[in-house]
């Protein structure tokens, strides 16, 4: 058994690779996570709860077909396996669409929101079939539990790092350029030519190490009953779809920077702090796993966010300074970070729970699934700070004064400035602790996780001597 369980099957290249392919996937989503929102009402003038609108019906739609498309990739056969020819093969009109998405085109308002609709709707469709393997490829790439886990935090490491990148090219444009809608055409080519090459790469370079196990269902809504089959996957998916509230923070720095402090080049401010508390946040996990099961770092780490951005909205009320309150930003990326790396630590996990227990082991379902939350929490997420917005009369033109050195953005009232402090802090202070709750009956951990593992160690090494003694057999 120790054999099985200690046997290195990755390279430090294999880390690297991966690591790059999570870097620049994850600007990309970080890129039209953050800014698509912006961009619509402010650049192509679209009314806040239309765009909103938009996002909830696209996301859910989209969330809901992810089990079919993961369906899909499980049924997958070729010589790359079933994960790597959905990176290899569609990761080039991926980054064709992520341009299309912020063409500033002015077909006139009613043709604007057809194009929206269109254009985003096809992007969501590929982003599901790239990055759904993106993420199952460290559960197959070792069966060594802590390669998986180092190639899971490096991964979401790069990709947190990534995710912050958009907000660094979208800065120093903004410092160069009067134009925020060139900006953001010229950041969303440059990480998408960079994002489909290293998507790529990653799927040509990671091999997937755990022979697959075959998926008798040819029924593409597999993915709905397997959900029902596996309560631990169903309570981490439900705590996950409700910390949409905590990414309130994150898409409402720009807002911030752009309608409080009249500064859209100072998101460069918040993303360093940010990115430096993410990174130590995302170390923690596979240092303490072992004595502080993922569900308690969730926990705890939630619980942290919601009394750091709690302090954040009083201090920010008696002292509203840009950089004191960027500062203060260090604080809520550390528990931010921890909370990116443990729900894919867990989802890992619930994989090994499901071959214990069935002797199957979808991957393409299972971080279909995943997606699913991801884009239904996001529609939830983009459709609330609408109904924030509408409710703080947010609009596009605002007083009708222009921000000092922009020419296509315009100040907002102080009733709406003091709305959007509150949107960025106790909002999602408060709510964001909603997403604990399911934790509560979480039981994968501890000694009950441990004997999984150690069981399925001797499946596999019993399954290799078999195959052994079968060959010898064919050889003699």
């Amino acid at each position: 058994m120790a054999a099985t369980v200690d046997k290195k099957y990755l390279s430090i290249k294999d880390y690297l690779i991966y690591g790059i392919s999570n870097f620049f996937g994850s600007s990309i989503a970080g890129l039209t996570q953050g800014y698509l929102l912006i961009f619509y009402t402010t650049i192509l003038k679209v009314n806040p709860l239309v765009v909103g609108t938009m996002f909830l019906i696209a996301k859910i739609w989209d969330g809901v077909n992810d089990p079919i498309e993961g369906s899909i990739i499980d049924r997958t056969k070729s010589r790359f396996g079933k994960l790597r020819p959905y990176l290899i093969y569609l990761s080039i009109p991926y980054g064709i669409m992520t341009i299309l998405l912020f063409l500033p085109v002015n077909f006139g308002s009613t043709l604007n929101i057809v194009y929206m609709y269109v254009t985003y709707f096809v992007w969501c469709s590929f982003y599901t079939f790239v990055d759904a393997p993106l993420q199952a490829l460290p559960s197959v790439s070792s069966p060594n539990n802590e390669e998986r886990t180092k190639m899971i935090s490096f991964g979401r490491l790069c990709g947190s790092a990534g995710g912050e990148s958009a907000l660094v090219f979208i800065s120093l444009g903004a410092i160069l350029s009067k134009s925020l809608s060139m900006v953001y055409l010229g950041t969303a080519v440059v990480l998408a030519v960079c994002g489909a090459s290293a998507l790529i790469a990653g799927g040509k370079r990671i091999k997937e190490n755990i022979p697959p196990v075959p998926v008798e269902t040819h029924n593409v809504f597999e993915g709905f009953r397997y959900l029902g089959r596996n309560k631990p996957l169903l309570l981490l998916i439900s705590g996950n779809f409700l910390s949409f509230f905590r990414n309130i923070i994150s898409a409402s720095i720009v807002y911030v920077v752009t309608y409080i402090f009249l500064k859209p080049q100072s998101q460069l401010l918040f993303a360093i702090p940010v990115a430096i508390g993410s990174f130590v946040g995302m170390v923690i996990p596979p240092f303490i796993i072992k004595k502080l099961s993922g569900r308690r770092q969730y926990i705890l780490s939630t619980l942290f966010l919601s009394a750091v951005m709690t302090i954040l909205f009083f201090v920010g009320k008696a002292y509203m300074n840009l950089y004191l309150i960027a500062g203060m930003m260090f604080f809520m990326g550390i528990p931010t970070g921890v909370l990116n790396v443990v729900p894919t630590l867990m989802c890992a996990d619930t994989l090994d729970y499901m071959q214990w227990k069935e002797g199957t082991r979808q991957e393409g379902i299972t971080f279909s699934l995943m997606s699913l939350r991801s884009k239904v929490a996001s529609g939830f997420k983009d459709f609330t700070m609408t109904l924030i917005l509408t409710w703080i009369g947010f609009t596009a033109m605002g007083t009708g004064e222009l921000i000092p050195g922009k020419n296509d953005l315009y100040q907002q009232s102080e009733r709406t400035q003091q709305g959007i402090f509150l949107m960025f802090t106790l909002i999602p202070a408060v709510f964001n602790l909603l997403s604990i709750v399911p934790f509560f009956f979480y039981k994968l951990d501890g000694r009950f996780l441990s004997d999984i593992r150690e069981e399925l160690a001797l499946r596999r090494q019993e399954e290799s001597n078999v195959r052994t003694e079968i060959a010898d057999e064919i050889y003699h």
